[in-house]
């Protein structure tokens, strides 16, 4: 409606409107940054940008020792000196060598136990000629450590401050050798989950695509002494034979004895320089496997390092190469299946380049 000699009035109901953001609804941004706006000192964060940086975009580190660290950048860790500032206390010092004030940095860097791990460590550190605070500290080590060394850094942080909650809340103490251990070991094993179990490799890969090879894999496994199977592939480009392969092996379990068969056929083909390929099998655990659709924790304990090995492989050969695996049904794997018994029952180690004439089809 119109007013006389006034504005326009709309006919929507009235709505909030947050000011702090560009289209009026609130986010968890835009209060933080309308915080960083009203911030007593500046509106600027309050620790430089390749500090920030540094914390949420160097590799192999967990996300709570992100957190952890960007708390500590913040002096917001809660060591003795935040508590008696908050409750209006005398300070109890240190719980592990009694120094008047426990600081994130003391905790961290300055403390003789930190100061043991540091100059043990491979960076051979004197803490305690490092700056007072974290955020100091971190500027030092960002301007002179390249990225690998940082994530070295973070562990052993991180490793420290658990040391020091474990010492005041179970009263346990580590020694300096424990905790650079500990640090190491989880390093490794965020470096090795990473390299096989990246979101990036499966997004890179993404679904299988029609390629120019295909390759089809079986095995073939019996319960004896020897525990004997036969391993075979056969390799087409699009309709025509290129060739087969066919060996006996001794596995643990017919799961044991695919892989293997699996693993000699990305072998060969890396070797001879076939980089446009699809791999079938009929071992659909051995499928997810490879394309991340399962843990390696599902697998036969038995072959749990011919998986390790076969996924580092894989992994490695496929991100560079349009290698992609399928899972087939059994009854489209008999080329396949029957070379794999052969193989089995003759004992034989063999490879060719035309139809197999002692197969019957």
């Amino acid at each position: 409606m119109t007013l006389p000699d006034g504005p326009t009035l709309s006919q929507r109901e009235d709505r909030l409107i947050f000011t702090a953001s560009r289209n009026g609804q609130f986010s968890i941004k835009s209060a933080y940054r309308l915080l960083l706006m009203n911030a007593p000192n500046s509106g600027t964060p309050t620790i430089p940008r390749d500090i920030c940086s540094t914390i949420w975009h160097t590799k192999n580190v967990l996300p709570r020792a992100r957190l952890f660290l960007w708390r500590a950048a913040h002096e917001a860790l809660l060591v003795d000196a935040v508590f008696s500032s908050r409750l209006a206390r005398q300070s109890d010092g240190c719980s592990i060598c009694g120094a008047h004030q426990e600081t994130a940095a003391h905790v961290l860097f300055k403390c003789p136990q930190a100061q043991q791990v540091w100059l043990t460590s491979h960076f051979s550190l004197r803490t305690d000629l490092l700056p007072d605070t974290v955020q100091e500290s971190l500027d030092f080590f960002i301007k002179n450590l390249d990225m690998q060394q940082i994530s070295k850094l973070v562990a052993i942080m991180w490793q420290l401050w658990k040391d020091r909650c474990k010492h005041c809340f179970e009263g346990k103490r580590s020694r300096p050798q424990q905790t650079l251990a500990a640090a190491n070991r989880m390093l490794l094993n965020l470096q090795t989950a990473d390299k096989l179990f990246s979101t990036a490799i499966l997004e890179e890969r993404g679904p299988p695509n029609y390629t120019k090879y295909m390759c089809w894999t079986d095995a073939s496994w019996v319960q004896s002494g020897h525990h004997g199977a036969g391993l075979a592939f056969v390799l087409f480009d699009h309709d025509q034979l290129v060739g087969y392969w066919l060996t006996s092996v001794e596995a643990d379990t017919p799961f044991h004895a695919e892989l293997l068969s699996l693993k000699k056929a990305i072998r060969r083909l890396h070797g001879l320089g076939i980089t446009d390929c699809t791999f079938k099998t009929d071992c659909l655990l051995l499928k997810q496997l490879l394309c991340g659709e399962t843990n390696v924790s599902e697998v036969d304990w038995q072959a749990f390092h011919e998986v390790m090995d076969t996924k580092l492989v894989w992994d490695d050969v496929s991100i560079t190469n349009r290698w992609h695996c399928t899972h087939i049904s059994r009854d489209f794997n008999i080329l396949a299946d029957q070379l794999a018994k052969y193989a089995r029952v003759r004992d034989v180690d063999c490879v060719g380049y035309t139809f197999p004439a002692f197969i019957n089809m």
